[in-house]
């Protein structure tokens, strides 16, 4: 017999002025940023290309900012 499974509701609350807005994107962004470095540390490579890697992620993001 399958099991059956339950609802679940989820309540949300997000930033209710800019500045709350803007604090939620910081704070994100940082949050992506650790992943990031988490994710290239991880990889076996050398430190070098570690570095290459990391610097060109730097620059598609500066690219996508303009």
């Amino acid at each position: 017999m399958g099991r059956k499974s339950a609802e679940a509701q989820v309540i949300i609350h997000g930033p209710k002025t800019e500045e709350e807005a803007r604090r939620l994107a910081r704070l994100t962004a940082g949050v992506h940023a650790d992943m990031v470095i988490e994710y290239i540390q991880g990889l076996s490579c050398p430190a070098r290309q570690k570095l290459e890697l990391l610097d060109t992620v730097i620059r598609a993001a500066e690219e996508g900012k303009k």
